[in-house]
């Protein structure tokens, strides 16, 4: 899975095509050579959106699989029960259900039928039941969630409930009965001494989210400049994206070389694209197909999949703790064979000395979740880009930005005629981090506020440009 960065050099080009428009500056020729992450066969990034294509999002494409989905999953899949033999055709109507938000008296019905079967048929379709109901059924599935917070074995599915019950009810007493319930239900996967059985990771985030408000933490968040300052993973390239508490607000992509500085368009400006971390669930990000965790992944590289609702733009190759191996995480081959452990992460993060207010970046129990997230089996959440049809969130708060499943994805525009890119952001983002020479790096994602709008720039910038100073001030050549 190790990128050889010796075949990115021709990346060097990529740095003048940034302009104040989005517009590839470069002639459309132009095109950067780099290998898969996967198996080092040759890819090729072109300067100019205006060559993307994707035949599956023009306005023809797009009607006729509106209309599978109406007519398929969400009428005929549902008209019997759930049963061992039909449990494919519910899992594809349940996930039609989450991807349109399809909340009707006639899903309703369905999803009612559906919990009847909790805890009788399989492990996954439960998971899937829960997932389904919090995306699309905010509160009208209280008692049957809470009945499933109480049978369930699993920690997944009693995380699931949990969240659910503390958005439908939310009453001062709902966390305090659902942490007794859990420390009744999940005594054996609490004990801290022991190695092989606990802290379980997704109890770990729960009990937190259980005994603290992620609105007050977040009030106490760190300040940006040691995130910001070139010591942090010095002389790797990072990439910053900037989200709110709330997902469902869009969030922001910056760039940063392995010097210090800041990825910029010819004009001088800051380069930044709008960037969602947001999953079709929206819930916490240490779970099963749910929103981008927060804190730090790998860059292994740049890819393309066959995912039709990524298309063939290329992908950032990111990666949890967990889910590689600490060296190539890391890159650092002194770390082979070497085992996971949280000290792993926190001893990378900024330890400035906290104010009475605020904690330490690497005390700072919300910037681990990705930690978490990778102990927990989360993996393949990349930073891509989307084929997704826009229209059914039209009149969401992050239109014309589309959810994923627990990816973050940045905006791409189709044409409804012939299926050629209007607009790329994460084209512009693959090259801004191919331009700062690097093949692998670092990405963070950090919830700044709990603001109820889109992160923009104006949100960052002086801190950026304060730590971008810093960096041209203490390099040699400056």
């Amino acid at each position: 899975m190790k990128l050889r960065v010796a075949a990115v050099m021709m990346a060097v080009l990529v740095g003048a095509q940034f302009s104040a428009h989005g517009r590839s500056a470069l002639p459309d020729a132009v095109t950067t050579t780099v290998p898969s992450t996967m198996d080092g066969r040759p890819i090729t990034i072109f300067a100019s959106y205006e060559a993307l294509l994707s035949s599956r999002t023009t306005g023809l494409e797009r009607s006729a699989f509106q209309k599978k989905l109406d007519e398929e999953n969400l009428k005929e899949y549902v008209k019997q029960p759930p049963s061992q033999e039909n449990l494919k055709n519910w899992s594809g109507a349940m996930w039609a259900m989450r991807l349109l938000y399809r909340n009707t008296n006639e899903t309703r019905r369905a999803m009612r039928r559906a919990f009847r079967t909790y805890g009788k048929l399989d492990s996954d379709f439960d998971r899937e039941m829960l997932e389904t109901v919090y995306a699309t059924f905010p509160r009208e599935f209280s008692r049957e969630v809470e009945r499933a917070a109480k049978v369930t074995t699993s920690p997944k599915q009693f995380a699931m409930a949990a969240h659910y019950l503390m958005r439908s009810m939310p009453r001062v007493d709902t966390r305090r009965e659902l942490l007794q319930v859990m420390n009744r239900k999940f005594p054996d996967l609490q004990a801290k001494d022991d190695p092989t059985t606990g802290p379980h990771p997704i109890l770990t985030m729960l009990r937190h989210d259980l005994t603290n408000s992620r609105v007050r933490e977040i009030q106490k968040r760190p300040p940006l400049e040691p995130l910001l300052s070139k010591d942090f993973l010095s002389s790797h390239t990072v990439i910053y994206s900037f989200q709110r508490l709330d997902r469902r607000q869009p969030g922001l992509a910056l760039v940063r070389g392995g010097d210090g500085r800041f990825v910029r368009q010819p004009d001088g400006t800051l380069f930044n694209v709008p960037h969602l971390a947001m999953a079709l669930d929206n819930l916490p990000g240490y779970l099963t197909n749910s929103n981008t965790p927060q804190g730090l992944f790998s860059v292994l590289g740049v890819d393309v999949t066959r995912n039709l609702f990524i298309g063939t733009t290329p992908f950032l190759h990111t990666a949890v703790p967990f889910e590689v191996p600490p060296d190539e995480f890391f890159h650092d081959a002194a770390l082979k064979g070497s085992t996971w452990t949280l000290e792993m992460i926190t001893s990378r993060l900024p330890d400035t000395t906290a104010t009475a207010k605020r904690a330490a970046w690497k005390d700072y129990f919300s910037i681990r979740e990705t930690y978490y997230a990778g102990q927990a089996g989360r993996t393949e959440m990349l930073a891509h880009g989307t084929t997704a049809d826009p229209e059914p969130y039209r009149g969401a708060t992050y239109f014309p930005n589309t959810p994923s499943l627990g990816c973050m994805t940045a905006q791409e525009l189709w044409s409804p005629a012939d299926g050629r890119a209007m607009a790329s952001d994460q084209l512009a983002l693959v090259n801004a981090f191919l331009s700062t020479d690097a093949g692998q790096g670092f990405l963070i994602v950090v919830e700044i506020d709990n603001a109820d709008r889109p992160v923009n720039l104006l949100d960052v910038r002086l801190d950026v440009l304060l730590s971008d100073d810093a960096a041209r001030l203490s390099s040699p050549q400056e």
